[in-house]
């Protein structure tokens, strides 16, 4: 089980004139990450930064990443790691943009900025707790089918796809620690995995 955000967060900051626009999205891989810092980047062509850091892949291939996109090193993006850290998320991205308001900040002014900025962020966020899944493929009697849909709810899972034969073929989506002993009691009920 690890921590992430169930949908787009956002916030808005001022300080000493500069503006920091901040944005969670879930992300469960680095192609997802890249295609919206991208789209961030995008969307406002005019900032004077467009500041980033993640953590995703989690947790096959985790991977973290931080980038301060012309603010000096380790103002911007290692901040906005820092709160990804603090908070225990994992496979989310926080893209803070920001419009420089004609007053410098200096180092620490910054760091403190873009830290704060990822925190009401994250804080605007809806934070999830999510579990590896695991798909098992089943072939049931229709006798059995109400009984193993009530018991993989029971678990945490879902019944999907179902596909009506002379039995029911379908996947069951459920939490991986309970995949092994559920499949168990499957096949001791006469279901087969397939």
């Amino acid at each position: 089980m690890y921590n992430s955000i169930k949908n787009i967060a956002e916030s808005e900051l001022v300080v000493s004139r500069s503006r920091f626009l901040g944005f969670a999205l879930p992300a469960d891989n680095v192609a997802e990450v890249q295609k919206f810092i991208r789209d961030y980047s995008a969307r406002y062509p005019d900032a004077a930064h467009c500041c980033w850091a993640y953590k995703t892949g989690f947790p096959e291939n985790p991977q973290k990443y931080y980038s301060d996109a012309g603010e000096p090193s380790g103002s911007a993006g290692r901040p906005i790691l820092g709160m990804i850290s603090h908070f225990e998320l994992q496979n989310v991205i926080i893209v803070v943009i920001r419009y420089f308001g004609g007053v410098k900040l200096g180092i620490r002014g910054l760091i403190d900025a873009y830290a704060t900025s990822a925190r009401i962020t994250i804080e605007n966020a809806e934070i999830v707790i999510k579990r590896q899944m695991e798909t098992l493929k089943i072939r049931l009697p229709y006798s059995l089918y109400d009984t193993v849909k009530h018991e993989v709810e029971i678990a945490g899972g879902t019944l999907n796809n179902p596909v009506f034969e002379t039995d029911i073929i379908c996947e069951i989506n459920m939490p991986k620690e309970k995949t092994k002993m559920f499949a168990d009691e499957l096949r001791a009920k006469g279901v087969k995995i397939i």
